[in-house]
């Protein structure tokens, strides 16, 4: 019997899809069409959206915010949390 609550086929695709936004906010700047540099890390947020749901999507919303958040921290001269 199933429930509304997540059960393990949705943990295990909102953890594919948390890592797949990861590793795509990092690589995607590789990805070039000429002048054109193409982001395609809204793909796996809408994806885990459509499939498990909108606090998946949430979820995916916050890994993809604190990843953006965290890499420009890197290029401040001031550590964020110090």
């Amino acid at each position: 019997m199933r429930t509304k609550s997540f059960d393990t086929e949705k943990i295990t695709y909102l953890s594919l899809f948390t890592a797949l936004v990861v590793v795509l906010q990092y690589l995607g700047g590789f990805i070039r069409f000429g002048t054109f540099s193409v982001s395609l890390v809204l793909v796996p947020i809408v994806l885990g959206a459509a499939i498990c749901g909108v606090w998946a999507g949430a979820w995916l919303g916050f890994v993809f915010a604190m990843v953006t958040f965290m890499d420009a921290a890197a290029f401040m001269s001031v550590h964020v949390f110090g």
